[in-house]
């Protein structure tokens, strides 16, 4: 392929010049011209009027900038996506949450902060580590947190599902919900006699109250103006990784519901889950 000549380079960087009152460009971005008019030689024509040095200055700063993680504004990640419809309530026991329930409901819950975590229980004299659909929200003062645990009260009273919560000194009201009576599909039948054929984890119901408990989260933040600006939140870049970890949860590690006819679950040792929380936990 022919090089294009010197007065075409000469004209170029002229034209470069002129478009800006700056400093000339340097010689890298004169060589970057230099390829662009050898490769393409049927397009001497080359749109440099939207290049400056300070634009180019602000990229650079910007890709410098580190990101800030572990944190939110109160006006940042809760409007990232719409919540869909309420779900109707199952009747107990009802089943973990199917592929489709997670991309339709954890994936705008996620983008509120709401994250999957793992609760070490002992279930049916084992050790297990099921599922739990959680939050942490930081309010001004340990008042204004006690005031929304109080409001919380008759929301888990009307719905007859109970969650963990915990508060600390510092304002933050921790929340965890899962379903004690759930059901694995296509490994424990529903039958309510048998204790082997229940194991908890994270069904509809868990979703119903976390999308109640949002919308009173929001009337304290936005309404009463009682929350942090800064807020908790989980690891970005690991929200979406663990939606699609738990949808695909029969095939993936310690997500995987455990198979009453395996020992490796049934009879895990203490050490095993150590490991698993603590990968777990590092993630996010």
């Amino acid at each position: 392929m022919r090089p294009a000549s010197k007065p075409a380079i000469h004209a170029a960087l002229r034209l470069l010049a002129s478009s800006s009152t700056a400093k000339p460009p340097t010689a890298r971005v004169a060589r970057l011209v230099y390829t662009s008019l050898r490769r393409k030689p049927q397009q001497r024509s080359i749109n440099l009027s939207s290049w400056s040095p300070c634009r180019e200055k602000d990229a650079k700063q910007e890709a410098k900038t580190p990101e800030k993680k572990g944190v939110s504004t109160s006006s940042g990640v809760h409007s990232a996506q719409t919540l869909p419809e309420l779900p109707d309530a199952p009747k107990y026991p009802c089943p973990h949450l199917s592929d489709e329930e997670v991309v339709k409901y954890l994936q705008p819950l996620y983008a509120r902060s709401w994250y999957l975590g793992l609760q070490v229980v002992k279930w049916n004299g084992q050790l297990r580590t099921p599922l739990v659909l959680a939050k942490k929200m930081d309010f001004l003062t340990y008042d204004d947190s006690l005031k929304f645990a109080g409001d919380l009260s008759g929301i888990v009273k009307s719905e007859n599902h109970h969650p963990q919560v915990s508060l600390s000194p510092s304002g933050r009201l921790s929340l965890e919900i899962n379903t004690h009576s759930a059901t694995i599909p296509g490994v424990c039948p529903p039958a309510r006699k048998d204790p082997q054929h229940i194991y908890p984890g994270v069904t509809l119901r868990d979703v119903r109250l976390a999308m109640l408990v949002e919308t009173l989260w929001e009337q304290h933040r936005d309404e009463l103006k009682v929350a942090k600006e800064e807020q908790y939140v989980t690891n970005p870049s690991r929200k979406l990784d663990s939606v699609r970890k738990n949808s695909g949860y029969r095939a993936l590690g310690f997500f995987k519901p455990p198979s009453f006819a395996d020992d490796l679950w049934r009879n895990v040792k203490p050490e095993t889950v150590a490991y698993i929380i603590a990968d777990e936990m590092g993630s996010r």
